[in-house]
């Protein structure tokens, strides 16, 4: 695995993503506050999304996005084409024989019930579907043990990840905690007969704006990876780490859907008990960023 997971730390370090000690000054009551960091009076200000990222000062401020004016889905029905649907899964990367499934669903995104499946390849979390499809749009859903870049051990449970994609912009989809993250809010926006892309970049930059990202103008969640360099992947590597810290399999879980669910409706990251254990999240990786560094590396 540390062939291609060598590229994290670099990824992770370029970006801004160790975690940076100005944290410890943020404020502890987050819940509609928009005030900047002080720290021995001088203002900390985000003049990019590096420093965005390392300083995370106050999860959920960010506003959500207006909706764009809906669009009417197509009526013609595709002629059904053979695909190769490739990539990776990560939270850290699945284990070797986890399960992945492809759902496709028509251009009102709701299911056919054509299903493909396939299994993880290799301790990197690489996976390969071959189907014959209608419509291009699909639903990935992953199952299985993960490693866990916190703690430098495989999970003790399994953890499901979800993703949507357009496979006329790309076969190759990654599965990820962003993807996952997205996808009730993507699904909320759609039901509005919302444009798919549209909805996917609104749905991003909301899940961005709850950890104080918003702006961030980084590829569609389902390319990013978190073994390569880049502004984007070490965003996604960052917010894998803050969610899972000292969290077992059942609470990163539970964390997940709550999160999710609080985004689905409005886009907005409402409750002040869900941003607190963002913020739990940060303090617990912050000293331990060497040790994550080097689990990542092992």
């Amino acid at each position: 695995m540390a062939h291609r997971l060598a590229w994290i730390a670099a990824a992770w370090l370029a970006a801004g993503c160790a975690f940076a000690l100005a944290w410890s000054q943020a404020p502890r009551a987050l819940a509609g506050s928009t005030a900047p960091v002080v720290d021995g009076g001088a203002t900390i200000r985000a003049s990019t999304a590096v420093t965005r990222t390392l300083y995370l000062p106050a999860i959920g401020s960010g506003a959500a996005t207006a909706v764009p004016t809906p669009a009417v889905p197509p009526t013609a029905v595709p002629t059904p084409a053979a695909y190769t649907i490739a990539g990776y899964v990560q939270k850290g990367p699945f284990a070797s024989g986890s399960e992945i499934t492809v759902r496709e669903l028509d251009d009102r995104f709701a299911p056919t019930g054509r299903t493909f499946t396939g299994n993880i390849e290799d301790s990197t979390g690489h996976f390969t579907v071959r189907g014959t499809l209608t419509y291009p749009f699909v639903e990935l859903s992953a199952n299985g043990f993960y490693f866990n870049e916190v703690s430098g051990a495989l999970s003790a449970a399994p953890l499901r990840l979800l993703a949507l994609a357009d496979l006329r912009a790309g076969s190759t989809i990654n599965i990820n905690v962003l993807t996952h993250l997205e996808h009730a809010r993507v699904f909320a926006l759609l039901n509005g007969w919302m444009d798919f892309s549209a909805a996917k970049a609104q749905a991003q930059q909301e899940v961005l704006a709850a950890f104080n990202l918003s702006g961030s103008a980084i590829a569609a969640s389902e390319t990013l990876d978190i073994s390569q360099a880049g502004e984007g992947n070490a965003i996604l590597l960052a917010i894998s780490v803050i969610l899972q810290a000292n969290r077992s399999e059942a609470q990163l879980t539970e964390l997940l859907s709550t999160l999710s669910s609080d985004l689905r409706t409005d886009g907005v990251l409402n409750s002040a008990a869900t941003r607190q254990k963002l913020i739990d999240g940060m303090e617990y990786v912050k000293p331990r960023r060497v040790a994550i560094r080097s689990n990542i590396l092992a």
